[in-house]
């Protein structure tokens, strides 16, 4: 028994072919139309909320702060830069 999954968010794909099983493309410019069940691709035009787990980086002066995603809500393709939910969170 196989058990694939795969899923795209916020995203901009030139094109896509193939599929595996239990596909997902939300908010994907360039996602494949919604098939499922079969090919199983389910293609949601945005995605309604979503925000990423914190993450370490270092800093420039070597410490490790913790960086907080931004709340996205609707949204469609990669948005970069700085949003006013962003922000860092410390290291404690």
């Amino acid at each position: 028994m196989s058990q694939q999954q795969w899923y795209s968010r916020d995203s901009n794909f030139g094109s896509w072919s193939g599929s595996v099983w239990n596909m997902v493309f939300s908010g994907v410019n360039g996602a494949p139309a919604q098939s499922f069940p079969s090919p199983p691709m389910t293609t949601l035009a945005s995605t309604p909320v979503s925000r990423d787990v914190p993450y370490l980086y270092i800093d420039s002066s070597g410490k490790l702060p913790r960086l907080r995603a931004v709340l996205a809500d609707e949204r469609v393709r990669a948005q970069l830069g700085q949003r006013p939910d962003a922000g860092h969170l410390g290291a404690d």
